[in-house]
Order: structure tokens, then C-alpha cells, then sequence
């Protein structure tokens, strides 16, 4: 899952983008993964989901891909040539490296070995410093660090009830943007909820479904505070848990 987060602020001036001053972006992502059937000699790789499912540009990082792999270290298709995947001791487990100049957005990515090859992953490349989740922060009692931004935010839903939720710090005229990317890029089988919380617990602004199923949040602080970003899910096809 992917979530943005920009920050607008009328009194910081970092950047312009479609017309409005930007100063702090949060982005989240959560994978989940697709399986797509494929004809096989002899047993093929599996991949379920990749995490981290992104990276920023210029950046090196520690991915691992999460599904059985009779044949270790496999061979990596993608479709961008500037994003380097290499195979690490551990089976599953990937560096990789991404060109300061790689293109932005979603990269398609294929593990094969001669049995077969695993279905088509997604790993999305940013220009934004990006740091994967620590639990626990299922509830503000949880958080011990505010979390800084503009960043790119990866993380999981792991279990039925899971919440994932931020400590920001926003001035009195700072416009935060929250967005969770899941669905629509990551093809994750989730539907997510944002809420943004306030030193009360009050829920100042909900969104559900912005993009399909992925939601988006606008707050314009009318004070200076601390506020909570909360995420949490359901499966894309309603069952029992809902």
C-alpha cells in the first residue's frame, strides 16, 4: 500500500506543485500480493508480495520477496533497466540498486529460473526519503518518535484488526495531503480507511475511497499541534471479518 501525504504550507516556500506551496510529503505503502497461474516445467517460483515495495531514486535497499523458491538465487526480469536486483544469500532476500536518473513510478518485476517464473510484481520508485514502519503503532500510546516528512512510509496490515498509525507535527497554516496507495498501484487486495486524529482524539477529517479503493486526506491546520495519521483495512472482497 501507498500512501502521500504532501504538506502545503502558506508560509514555507520549498516548491510549487499545480500551483500550491509544498513543504512535507508523507507517503505509506502496503503490499499485499496477486497470483496469476503460468505453465510450468517442474516446480516454479513463487512470489506473493515484495517488501519493501518501493525505493527512492539514487537509493540502495534490502528487499525481500515473500513466497517458495525451489531454485535459490533465481534470475530477475524487469522492465526498467536502470533498477539493478541482486540475489543475496538469503533465499528471498534481494539488494537493490536504483539509478539517481531511474524513471519514477511503478516497475514491473518478474523472478524466473527454468522451472518457470513467479507472476508479475510491482516495486515502485520515488524521490522521496522512505523508511519501512516499526511496531508496535497500532494506537497513539504506541508512538514514541514523531514521524518527519515529507517521506514514503512502508508498510503491512499483518492481521485481521491491524492499524497502522504516525505522529506529525503541523502548523498553524500547513496543509497536510495523506494518500494510501495500495490497490491502485500495487494491485494490494485491501481497502483502506485514513483518519487524522487530533491531541483530543477526535477524528478532525476520515476518507475512505479518494482513488477507487485507496483513500486520500486534505487537512488545513487551523493550529499548531500534534496529530496522529491512522490507517487500517479491509479485504478488497468483504468476508466475515467486516
Amino acid at each position: 500500500m501507498r500512501f502521500c501525504a504532501p504538506l502545503w504550507s502558506d508560509q514555507k516556500r520549498s516548491g510549487l506543485i499545480g500551483g500550491f506551496s509544498v513543504s512535507r510529503y508523507l507517503f505509506w505503502f502496503l503490499a499485499f500480493g496477486e497470483m496469476l497461474s503460468l505453465p510450468s516445467f517442474g516446480e516454479m517460483p513463487e512470489a506473493t508480495r515484495l517488501f519493501p515495495p518501493g525505493g527512492m531514486q539514487g537509493r540502495t535497499v534490502t528487499v525481500k520477496a515473500t513466497g517458495k523458491f525451489p531454485v535459490w538465487p533465481v534470475s530477475v526480469w524487469t522492465d526498467r533497466s536502470q533498477c539493478q536486483w541482486k540475489p543475496l544469500a538469503e533465499s528471498g532476500t534481494f539488494e537493490v540498486s536504483i539509478a539517481a536518473q531511474e524513471a519514477l513510478g511503478v516497475h514491473l518485476i518478474r523472478l524466473y529460473t527454468p522451472g518457470g517464473s513467479t507472476a508479475v510484481r510491482r516495486f515502485v520508485v520515488g524521490n522521496l526519503v522512505e523508511f519501512n514502519e516499526v511496531e508496535p503503532n497500532d494506537k497513539r500510546s504506541e508512538l514514541t518518535l514523531q514521524t518527519e516528512i515529507p517521506a514514503v512510509i512502508n508498510g503491512t496490515l499483518s492481521k485481521s484488526g491491524d492499524a497502522d498509525c504516525y505522529l506529525v507535527r503541523l502548523e498553524k497554516g500547513e496543509t497536510l495531503i495523506a494518500h494510501v496507495d495500495a490497490h491502485h498501484q500495487l494491485r494490494s487486495p485491501v481497502d483502506s480507511t485514513l483518519e487524522l486524529i487530533d491531541a483530543r482524539q477526535s477524528i478532525v477529517i476520515r476518507n475512505l475511497d479518494a482513488s477507487g479503493l485507496d483513500p486520500r486526506i486534505v487537512y488545513h491546520a487551523q493550529h499548531s499541534g500534534d496529530f496522529v495519521v491512522r490507517v487500517f483495512g479491509f479485504p478488497e472482497t468483504p468476508d466475515s471479518t467486516i
